[in-house]
């Protein structure tokens, strides 16, 4: 019933998500850096990047490898959530990036009218992962967590409201 609060603290305007069930987005203001966990959204899609472990070749106990398909190292993965909270899609990085889009992307949504032909970059940097949005039309918005801090012309979705942040004086 309570999703969020905006308030005033310090002459600077504050979103707090009240432990909503979908939570608060913010569009990210430019290449955005990420913690492990965390839940984007692009288009109508809900995605969270996750950390990889580094890959162990081990012999079971009898000496024996495990046969598959060679496996590439890659630092991090996203993961679809599909409406429910089931995992959909899994991508792991390859070179370092993902890109998510309509077309000639890594993980492609070719049915959602709001995400455009390459919307985003998800990329490794240093120990994390960063967002880059890529010059879409409707931007990537990067999940709250506790509180944030608003600015004029900021975009938000709460639930599957759109609103847009004017700070008068």
């Amino acid at each position: 019933p309570k999703h969020a609060n905006f308030y005033y603290s310090d002459g600077k305007l504050i979103i707090r998500d009240e432990d909503s069930v979908n939570g608060v987005f913010l569009c990210a203001r430019g290449p955005t850096d990420v913690p492990s966990g965390t839940v984007f959204l692009a288009g109508e899609q809900v995605f969270m990047v996750e950390k990889v472990d580094p890959f162990e070749d081990e012999p079971e106990d009898d000496g024996t490898y495990f046969f598959s398909s060679p496996n590439k190292e890659a630092s991090f993965r996203v993961i679809q959530i599909l409406e429910g909270g089931g995992k959909g899609m899994i991508v792991t990085s390859k070179n370092d990036q993902i890109v998510i889009g309509r077309e000639d992307a890594d993980m492609n949504f070719p049915g959602d009218p709001y995400i455009s032909g390459n919307h985003l970059k998800v990329e490794a940097r240093g120990d994390g992962v960063g967002l880059v949005d890529l010059g879409s039309k409707n931007g990537t918005y990067v999940k709250v967590s506790g509180e944030c801090e608003l600015t004029h012309g900021d975009y938000l979705f709460l639930g599957r409201q759109l609103l847009r942040v004017e700070i008068t004086n």
